[in-house]
């Protein structure tokens, strides 16, 4: 039974190879080089990765994010917590109605918050937005 041919070349070629001795390896087109594990943006159809490894790729990306940016969200959830005697859940509440009401990314509102701790003055956008999501939640 005749081995897959994994070089690029046609299975002729590779038996010529594997014939004549040869232990060089031949690199086959996309074989080469992999592409960056992180790099979700380019991965485009007709890429030789199947969709398992795309959706795993992007996984990973995901996570990543994820793992950055949640430091800063706790951090946020405390502060809230501390400043208006708000639950976790409740703090998670407001992090989240103020980051879809003013359409900004949840760790940006939540690196606005933790900021102002140190600035010791709340942007008054950023102000408003949570006075709004307090209201809503029925804390003010």
């Amino acid at each position: 039974m005749a081995e897959p041919a994994f070089s690029g070349q046609t299975p002729e070629q590779d038996a010529a190879l594997t014939n004549s001795g040869s232990t060089q390896a031949v690199p086959g087109p996309g074989l080469d080089k992999r592409p960056d594990p992180d790099d979700v943006d380019g991965l485009v159809a007709g890429d030789p990765l199947d969709d398992s490894d795309q959706n795993l790729r992007l996984e990973v990306s995901q996570l990543r994010r994820a793992m950055r940016t949640r430091p800063a969200i706790d951090q946020a959830k405390g502060v809230l917590m501390a400043a208006y005697s708000l639950t976790p859940d409740e703090a998670w509440e407001v992090l989240v109605t103020v980051s879809q009401h003013t359409n900004t990314k949840l760790h940006v509102v939540a690196e606005g918050i933790t900021a102002s701790t140190q600035e010791g003055v709340v942007d008054a956008c950023l102000r408003g937005a949570i006075q709004a999501a307090l209201r809503e939640l029925g804390k003010q």
